[in-house]
């Protein structure tokens, strides 16, 4: 490992996705979050299941695969599109410390995003609400594993990023039919989902809501851990004998 290296492309990675106009939609989806939370938290006889709940629904469900889908597959394609790689590839820090610091660069920009939607959702479910006991507790392992969602899906989408000409479509498909249509369905194959997988691993902290009831958080911590080294070591591998023009 090159520190040097990596920490100077890290800090350029991460620079163009925080100076990024699609800053412009994360901060309308706050917006859209606090909105919706704000008006659905007089909906719930019990107030933090609500809370739990809808932070699963919109933020786990919905914008968590589409966020890093976006941010993913677009990374290293903005930076083939403007011939900025050519810089990084002919650079003497090796491809695979490069892959590395554009997945670290992509896992906390997309980490400050959900926390920024998620907490505004919270506050304004709580302004409606008035504080309960513990919701700081509940608000902050909701956001964990929403920071557990950010690195999977993150190796997930940059991997596509980097494998294909045109990443989004398939990242599209992967977000809506598989995580989002699929996951709905009861029986076995809805558990063989990235935020199946995260809702058992969370009911190891919270037990309320959905995922209350939840078993095998371990095993769940293991998959997911088990799939994040793949996915990253493959992309790693696809990056480094990748040819660019």
């Amino acid at each position: 490992m090159d520190p040097v290296g990596f920490r100077t492309v890290f800090i350029y990675a991460l620079r163009r996705q925080l100076l990024d106009r699609k800053w412009i939609m994360v901060l309308l989806l706050a917006l859209l979050v606090a909105a919706i939370m704000g008006y659905a938290a007089i909906e719930f006889e019990e107030v933090m299941d609500g809370a739990v709940d809808l932070t699963d629904l919109l933020i786990l469900g919905f914008l968590l695969p589409l966020v890093t889908m976006i941010y993913g597959t677009s990374l290293m394609r903005n930076e083939v599109d403007d011939r900025s790689i050519v810089l990084l590839v002919t650079s003497p820090v090796d491809r695979r410390v490069v892959y590395l610091a554009f997945y670290t660069a992509l896992v906390v920009a997309t980490c400050l995003m959900t926390a920024t939607m998620t907490i505004s959702g919270w506050i304004a479910y709580l302004y409606q609400t008035g504080p309960v006991d513990g919701w700081f507790g509940l608000m902050a392992g909701m956001i964990g594993i929403i920071w557990v969602g950010c690195a999977v899906y993150g190796a997930l989408f940059l991997l596509i990023g980097v494998s294909l000409e045109r990443p989004i479509y398939l990242g599209l498909l992967y977000a809506f039919i598989w995580e989002g249509f699929v996951g709905a369905l009861p029986g076995g194959i809805g558990e063989m989902t990235i935020r199946h997988q995260l809702l058992i691993m969370a009911s190891a902290w919270i037990d309320i809501g959905t995922p209350s009831g939840l078993e095998g958080s371990a095993e769940a911590s293991m998959a997911l851990s088990t799939l994040l080294v793949i996915l990253l070591a493959l992309g790693a591998m696809v990056f480094r004998s990748h040819e660019y023009p």
